[in-house]
């Protein structure tokens, strides 16, 4: 991975097997440079902000990646679910998945806890994410929905051996007979042991019958120590699809807005009750951005050309971020 911080620009780059290592777990990149180079205090701030939502971006994908993975781990490992493993794609570097469960009770269709692995290589070798999935589906005349709930995924570095951190989860998925779906979800992210990594996490997305667009926002709030201040920031965006390969594009449907207050005065939640739209409760609205993005595959592990910007001219910062390989 290689970083710099040049003319007020926050760049990451880095490789693909190591990038939920380095967006989840790790020290926010730009922030250390930014805090040992004597920048004031609001410019530090801001920095924080657009760095934390230029990750939380690639956090979100990743989220919805392997949710979706939990859920056909249960669904379409059977009828065995005998943790045969299943690559993502021909490219080995893309993932890969097993899920092991003793035969469902009579009368049901699934088992009732499926241990669903989910791994950097299509070969199974190395381990990336690890559930216990107790799925449950509700059907109705126009819908069928599968939700989970406080579902505990643990995550490990590339070497499928060293823990990094948990992240724990209430999400559904609806999907409507007339070809639209609704998903949502809000999470709690925990470093590993030792660590002090913690945030809240959020994310729905929607897409009506025939559209060619997936509406989606994204949402994070975390606690900055060293700064004595929490940051959050809501992230609509629209994805839309090429005709000619599997790439995405996407940009701000709005503009992104971000918010601030004192440690720990700031949490995430939905607007209503039909969970469709995130917003950030406590603290003051701090600024807003637009951001821009172009993914080479809408998959758990993009290969390049994947990357996007940030732009919040108000603090004149710029965020962007690239895989490599």
């Amino acid at each position: 991975m290689r970083m710099g911080h040049l003319d007020r620009t926050c760049i990451a780059h880095w490789a693909r097997r190591s990038a939920v290592a380095i967006v989840l777990f790790s020290a926010w990149p730009c922030l250390a440079i930014a805090d040992t180079a004597g920048i004031a205090n609001v410019d530090t701030i801001a920095e924080h902000a657009i760095a934390q939502q230029g990750f939380a971006i690639a956090l979100a994908s990743n989220v919805l990646q392997s949710h979706l993975l939990f859920v056909s781990g249960v669904t379409d490992s059977g009828p065995d679910w005998d943790g045969t493993c299943y690559a993502l794609s021909n490219d080995v570097h893309s993932g890969g998945t097993k899920a092991t469960a003793p035969p469902p009770a009579p009368g049901h269709v699934y088992p009732a806890l499926v241990h669903v692995e989910i791994f950097y290589d299509g070969n199974c070798a190395a381990r990336y994410m690890v559930a216990d999935v107790a799925l449950t589906e509700v059907d109705t005349p126009t819908a069928t929905t599968y939700s989970v709930s406080n579902l505990l995924i643990q995550y490990y570095a590339v070497d499928g051996v060293t823990p990094l951190a948990s992240l724990t989860t209430t999400a559904s998925v609806t999907l409507n007979n007339d070809q639209s779906i609704a998903l949502h979800g809000l999470g709690q992210l925990q470093g590993a042991a030792g660590s002090n990594v913690a945030a809240s996490l959020g994310l729905v997305c929607g897409a009506e019958s025939g559209a060619q667009t997936l509406s989606c926002a994204g949402g994070i709030v975390q606690t900055f120590a060293s700064l004595g201040i929490s940051l959050g920031s809501v992230s609509p965006l629209t994805l839309s699809g090429n005709d000619n390969d599997a790439s995405l594009d996407f940009a701000s449907t709005i503009a992104a807005s971000f918010s601030s207050g004192a440690p720990g005065s700031l949490s995430l939640g939905y607007t209503d009750a039909t969970d469709q739209a995130l917003k950030i409760m406590g603290g003051s609205a701090y600024g807003s951005d637009l951001v821009n993005g172009h993914v080479a595959e809408f998959s758990l592990l993009p290969p390049p050309p994947t990357s996007w910007t940030a732009n919040d001219p108000a603090h004149d910062l710029h965020f962007s971020i690239a895989v490599l390989d």
